[in-house]
C-alpha cells in the first residue's frame, strides 16, 4: 500500500490528513474519511486506515486535533491530558475539518468522487455522521459514537439530531450492548429520530461489548464482537456500492 502526508487549510490554520491506498491503483477508488477516537491520529487509527487500503479503499485521516499541535496523540489510559482538546473542539470546527478533507478526496486523481463516505470511532463516531448532516457523503459508519443525544460535561461539541433530516446517505451504526456511555435509551433515540427523518440507517447493538470494542490497543477489546464489526461493515459498505474488491 501507499502511504503519504497532506496538508489543507481550515479556519483555524493548517491541518495534517494521512492518506493510505492500495499501492496499485488502476482505476479510481472509493473513499472514506477516517475519524478519530478522543486520542488522535495513532497508531490504531493508522492502522484501521491501512486495513482499509488491503479492503481496496483510499482512506483519509484527518488530525482533528490540529488545534492543539500537529501529530498530537494521546496515551488511552490519560483522558485528563485530552480534556482540555475536547474543551475547545466544537460541531463546527469539525465540520470545517472534515469539509476540507472531504474536498482533499475529491481533487485525488486515485478517488471515485461520487464515492467518499465517513468512518469514525468514539468521539469520530460522532464526526461521522455528523458529517453526513452537512456533506454530499456516499455513506456514513460510526462505532460507538456517543454525545449525540445529550452534551457532555467538558465537551465543547453539542448535541444534533435535530440535523437527521439533512443526511441524504445510508448510515450504519454499531453500538457495544455493555457501553456505559451509551445506554440503550440513548440508542433508541437516535433509532427514533433516524426513522422520523426517513435516514436509510442500520443500527447493531454487539452483545458483551464495551466502549471501544473494536480497537486491539484498549483494555476494552472484544475480539469476537470486533471481528463481527468489521465483517458488518464491509458487508453493509458492500451493499451500498461502496465495495472494491
Amino acid at each position: 500500500m501507499a502511504y503519504e502526508k497532506r496538508s489543507v487549510s481550515t479556519a483555524d490554520g493548517a491541518m495534517t490528513v494521512h492518506i493510505t491506498r492500495p499501492e496499485k491503483a488502476d482505476t479510481r477508488k472509493p473513499a472514506l474519511i477516517v475519524l478519530q477516537e478522543a486520542f488522535g491520529v495513532n497508531h490504531h487509527i493508522l492502522n484501521v486506515c491501512k486495513k482499509l487500503a488491503d479492503h481496496g479503499y483510499v482512506a483519509l485521516a484527518p488530525e482533528l486535533f490540529h488545534r492543539a499541535g500537529d501529530g498530537v496523540t494521546v496515551e488511552y489510559t490519560n483522558f485528563q491530558a485530552v480534556r482540555p482538546i475536547l474543551g475547545e473542539l466544537t460541531n463546527a470546527r469539525m465540520i470545517d475539518d472534515m469539509t476540507q478533507t472531504f474536498k482533499l478526496a475529491q481533487s485525488l486523481p486515485f478517488v471515485e468522487t461520487s464515492k467518499v463516505g465517513t468512518i469514525g470511532f468514539c468521539m469520530g463516531g460522532f464526526a461521522a455522521v455528523l458529517a453526513a448532516c452537512h456533506l454530499d457523503l456516499a455513506a456514513a459508519v460510526s462505532f460507538y459514537g456517543g454525545g449525540m443525544t445529550e452534551e457532555r460535561s467538558g465537551f465543547a461539541f453539542k448535541p444534533y439530531m435535530h440535523d437527521f433530516s439533512s443526511i441524504k446517505c445510508p448510515v450504519f451504526l454499531g453500538f457495544g450492548a455493555e457501553d456505559q456511555s451509551i445506554p440503550p435509551a440513548q440508542i433508541d433515540q437516535i433509532r427514533a429520530q433516524l426513522k422520523q427523518a426517513h435516514v436509510q440507517a442500520q443500527i447493531a447493538v454487539y452483545p458483551e461489548a464495551q466502549h471501544g470494542f473494536l480497537c486491539d490497543e484498549r483494555a476494552s477489546f472484544n475480539p469476537k464482537m470486533a471481528d463481527k464489526g468489521w465483517k458488518d461493515i464491509f458487508n453493509w459498505l458492500q451493499q451500498y456500492g461502496m465495495m472494491t474488491l
